[in-house]
């Protein structure tokens, strides 16, 4: 295999079990090299200068030899194609070549290290800084994604400071051209685990892999840790299985909104993330706005499913050169890689400013602000508002969740109508009556109170909507298929109860907002446990004071009324409770 001429005094280094040359002092081109400055999984770059012009510039030389033909076509067409992805938050590369079989990339010299190194391990940082960070690497990653790349390797290793103190999103591509190029490191993965999505560990990488990355990061940034530590299996299982630990319990200070919007783009399902990075961007930039109680200069947000935003539609970013997704094995690494830049110094020239909507140099941006949200010009209301809410009214309803309703649904309605049924016939299994402190209630308003602890769980889990359907199916369906109809029953009005048992679905449900369908801590079960109560209370007051109004009832016997179906149904909270810690038990169980 050849090998680069080694001027008098090379070095020859050991990585990973295997020797490789150390090319400081050499000739790469129009390159003479001047050290060592990084290595990485895929390549090692080095500090050089051109031979005339006297620039310094950064040079990847690539862990790998091309040995023929097909693999020199190959490198210097995804070469080509990466050298067009040209923006002001981009580490743009200005010249490739093979030298001597050894493929290498010319980029532009970031002189002020990464923001790992500005950053290091355990920092937090403020929420101020973040934003203007984050604005600037989704615009970098708009850009890509318009142009059908994805990074994959998203990372603050990579985010390198330019001489203005400008963010620069370096690697587009790198590890792809060294897949691409046969690399024959079996050992190494494209991507650094802690990092990655579920979809990418799984082989299968889209646009949305990188506003999850980006996502993490922020919560590394907040916090001071990433969501999921341990081994590389430890860290993957979470990733795919378990739910990201709160920000709030870690950092009380972090507002919900900001909270919604970090974990909105850790969703699990791609298409439950933001439309778009510039999306999330511009969510948490308003986020951060309402927790400080300034203005954002970006619209008000909304999630829209990324399924059906056309700029990254999973089909475009399947057909790019770069994306090799019929790759569904991949072999995992335990380091991730070094980052590629030189060792920071600080800057004392002031940071840019963040360019605006009017800016030139962000017109990607403006366009991506510009669709997701358009205000409605006869009524004044933003679209993107009513999409807010949709979305908190959707909250948590994913794959898991479409079963647990499904579940639910199930479990309700045959309780339903096994009651319903024993009712139709008269059984003194329903009719008999149990004392309860001073009140003689039937059996069956206590095994109908019992029941309702399924829909209280799922809604605690799924939110608002899941609770809402599976009260009115699991009674619908009951009541259908036990032929049970009468327009007054044993807890008054047929529609006010179902009305009445709704309202507790749907207020449980509520929890959600706040607790995430997490529940874990004693401060998240105190909120569902007041949610639930506060639930039944509002709910039995509809069915029964709403008989004054639909069955001309008294207060007397409303107030009685009330006693009777909310005193079994007190139980609830408690058994729910014990429930949710089951839950949550089994499901770290699961994704440790």
């Amino acid at each position: 295999m050849k090998q680069l001429k080694r001027s008098r005094g090379s070095k020859t280094l050991r990585r990973r079990g295997c020797l490789m040359a150390d090319y400081s002092g050499q000739q790469l081109g129009n390159y003479r090299v001047i050290g060592l400055i990084g290595r990485g999984g895929f390549a090692d770059v080095y500090l050089g200068e051109h031979n005339y012009l006297k620039v310094q510039v950064a040079l990847k030389v690539l862990s790998t030899t091309m040995t023929n033909q097909e693999d020199m076509d190959s490198f210097l067409k995804e070469a080509q194609t990466i050298a067009r992805l040209i923006h002001p938050h981009i580490i743009r590369v200005t010249d490739f070549g093979v030298e001597h079989d050894v493929p290498f990339l010319v980029m532009d010299y970031a002189p002020n290290g990464t923001l790992r190194q500005r950053h290091p391990n355990g920092t937090r940082i403020p929420l101020a800084t973040i934003v203007p960070y984050v604005r600037q690497l989704a615009g970098a990653l708009q850009h890509a994604h318009e142009k059908q790349f994805i990074h994959r390797d998203v990372k603050p290793e990579n985010m390198l400071v330019g001489e203005r103190n400008d963010i620069l999103l370096s690697d587009f591509g790198i590890a792809l051209i060294a897949q691409s190029s046969r690399y024959q490191n079996v050992t190494e993965m494209i991507g650094t685990v802690p990092y990655m999505a579920p979809e990418q560990i799984q082989g299968k990488p889209r646009p949305a892999s990188d506003q999850y990355a980006l996502a993490v990061i922020v919560y590394e940034w907040l916090t001071g840790e990433r969501p999921f530590r341990g081994s590389f299996t430890e860290i993957a299982t979470q990733h795919v299985l378990a739910t990201p630990p709160s920000l709030r319990e870690k950092l009380p200070m972090v507002s919900t909104e900001v909270e919604e919007v970090i974990l909105t783009a850790l969703s699990k399902q791609p298409n439950q993330r933001f439309k778009s990075i510039v999306a999330f961007a511009n969510a948490l930039e308003q986020a951060a706005a309402l927790a400080s109680g300034g203005k954002s200069s970006s619209p008000p947000f909304s999630v829209e499913p990324l399924a059906k935003a056309s700029l990254l539609s999973i089909q475009s970013a399947e057909a790019s050169p770069l994306l090799p997704v019929q790759a569904e094995k991949v072999t995992p690494f335990l380091e991730s890689s070094s980052p590629a830049s030189m060792p920071a110094t600080e800057a004392n020239t002031p940071r840019p400013a963040i360019a605006s909507p009017s800016d030139d140099t962000s017109s990607a941006s403006v366009q991506m602000k510009q669709a997701v949200s358009t205000p409605d010009e006869q009524n004044g209301v933003s679209r993107s508002r009513v999409g807010h809410i949709a979305m908190r009214l959707t909250q948590g309803i994913g794959k898991r969740q479409v079963l647990a309703v499904a579940l639910g649904i199930l479990l309700y309605g045959g309780a339903s109508y096994a009651i319903s049924s024993l009712y139709k016939a008269d059984s003194s299994v329903v009719t008999d009556s149990l004392p309860i402190f001073s009140q003689s209630i039937d059996a069956g308003i206590v095994l109908a109170d019992v029941a309702l602890i399924i829909p209280l769980f799922v809604a605690a889990i799924a939110g608002p909507l899941a609770g809402l359907l599976t009260v009115a199916t699991g009674l619908y369906l009951g009541d259908l298929f036990a032929g049970y109809s009468a327009n007054a029953d044993y807890y008054g009005g047929s529609w006010t109860w179902i009305v009445g048992r709704v309202l507790i679905g749907i207020i449980a449900g509520l929890a959600v907002f706040v607790t995430r369908g997490r529940y874990t801590t004693a401060r998240s079960l105190a909120i569902v446990f007041a949610m639930s109560t506060i639930g039944i209370i509002i709910g039995t007051v509809f069915t029964t004071y709403g008989d004054i109004w639909v069955a001309g009832k008294t207060a007397d016997d409303a107030s009685t009324g009330f006693s009777i179906l909310a005193l079994p149904a007190m139980l609830d909270p408690v058994l729910l409770l014990i429930l949710l810690a089951a839950y949550s038990a089994i499901a770290s169980r699961r994704a440790s």
